[in-house]
């Protein structure tokens, strides 16, 4: 056959590259509208802080920031019990099957947010009664409540969107929602009634939007109690091992801003959230490494076995290391001084505070190429040992070094815990074997 026939050229050009060119265009361009929206987010979320710190006092932004941040934190629960395993089981589901589990997750959502909110209204209710507590916890805890269910119902529609690959859904989402939460906190700025909770009740309230999202797409769900309890027995086995990982890191991680507002007030509490708030500014980064490399290693894995698995590791935390190595010291560089713009005169001299949490992202993405192998093999139990070390390490470090040396202590513990959680992991990468791939080891 010549090489000029056009049967020949119609089956190269229509069978093997256009649909490689189109499957890697779509993967790209998917890439583009999951790193939009993030920005998105991330930005909404700074300038949510920005006009907390600006309008408000130190104190104000301090709760609100802790407030937030421990609620973060808090959705890694729904995370490992819902949204992992549907992540993981729904692309392999026929599209009614995958409507009675999109349902089943929605229950299963709702049941742990009102667990949730009603464990922060459980909180407020005892730091109310105890003569000493603080006096701001409760009120902070009783605008937790309400927070925690509109987050998690707009973190729950992002979530099943990611899933099912319909991204643009998400700007759909997230844009409506940063326009409304901006808009609520500068009329409450501009009336003089913004403070640390009515903040959190306005977020709370524009997140509301996400409910006509849920309207707007009914017919992606079927709700059955029946399969929401089959389907809960299947979530429970596969994400045990992340729920309690998800705890680990919820207590390890938010501890440190809770040890600064107990050892120091509210005041350098605001000036601390003032700081992660610049240095949290490349979240997008953050989260993109993270779910990339989680993706990457499943699939080397998949590919290649533990051999590529560990090539590939290696060379993750190579790259890391040198490309957020240099983005973040120039972050440290600029970081007093952009604290001091975005914040205003009452945030000065925080310059060490963002050096100290620089290095504590750099300890922290460092790990992620492993972590993600961790994941890759379904080692559950390797990442509990890491979690629970992190967790030990963080309180145990973070105490004396926050007490010694003040704010800068919380970097200092971070870089500290996540390097002893790294060090676990790599440990028993190590020891793994030149074994094919899916092993099933766990």
């Amino acid at each position: 056959m010549s090489l000029a026939s056009p049967s020949w050229l119609s089956r190269l050009s229509g069978a093997a590259f256009v649909p490689r060119i189109s499957a890697a265009r779509a993967e790209w361009m998917q890439g583009i509208w999951v790193v939009a929206d993030q920005a998105v987010v991330s930005l909404a979320s700074f300038l949510a802080l920005v006009v907390v710190g600006r309008t408000c006092s130190q104190a104000d932004l301090g709760v609100y920031g802790l407030a937030v941040y421990t609620l973060w934190l808090a959705v890694g629960i729904p995370n490992a019990l819902v949204w992992v395993p549907y992540t993981a089981r729904a692309a392999r589901l026929s599209q009614g099957r995958r409507r009675f589990f999109a349902g089943s997750a929605t229950i299963h959502v709702a049941v742990v947010a009102f667990v949730l909110a009603g464990s922060c209204l459980a909180a407020a209710a005892v730091a109310y009664f105890t003569s000493s507590a603080s006096p701001w916890i409760a009120p902070m805890c009783l605008a937790l409540a309400p927070f925690s269910l509109m987050m998690i119902a707009r973190e729950h529609a992002r979530r099943l969107n990611l899933a099912d690959l319909r991204v643009q859904d998400l700007l759909r989402i997230d844009v409506p929602n940063a326009v409304l939460q901006m808009l609520l906190l500068l009329a409450l700025a501009r009336f003089g009634m913004l403070t640390a909770t009515t903040a959190l009740l306005a977020v709370a309230l524009a997140c509301a939007n996400t409910f006509s999202w849920f309207y707007r797409n009914l017919d992606r769900f079927e709700f059955h109690t029946g399969r929401a309890l089959l389907h809960w027995g299947y979530n429970r086995k596969f994400g045990l091992w992340l729920l309690v990982v998800a705890v680990a890191w919820l207590v390890g991680e938010s501890s440190g801003r809770w040890m600064v507002g107990l050892l120091y007030g509210r005041d350098m509490l605001g000036q601390f959230v003032a700081a992660q708030g610049i240095v949290m500014a490349i979240n997008p980064l953050l989260l993109t490494i993270n779910n990339l490399a989680q993706s990457m290693s499943s699939h080397g894995y998949a590919r290649g076995g533990a051999a590529e698995l560990r090539r590939m590791a290696v060379r993750g935390t190579l790259y890391i290391a040198l490309g957020t190595g240099a983005a973040l010291i120039c972050l440290a560089m600029i970081g007093g001084p952009a604290v001091h713009f975005f914040f205003g005169d009452k945030y000065i001299g925080l310059g060490h505070v963002v050096t100290s949490l620089c290095l504590g992202m750099f300890a922290r993405m460092l790990v992620m190429p492993i972590e993600a192998a961790m994941v890759a093999l379904q080692y559950g139990r390797t990442m509990l040992v890491a979690a629970i070390l992190r967790l030990l390490l963080i309180v145990g470090c973070g105490v004396p070094l926050i007490w010694w040396i003040g704010l800068e202590g919380v970097g200092y513990a971070m870089a500290i815990s996540a390097v002893g959680a790294g060090v676990v992991q790599w440990y028993t990468f190590l020891q793994l074997k030149q074994q094919p791939a899916l092993s099933g080891a766990v």
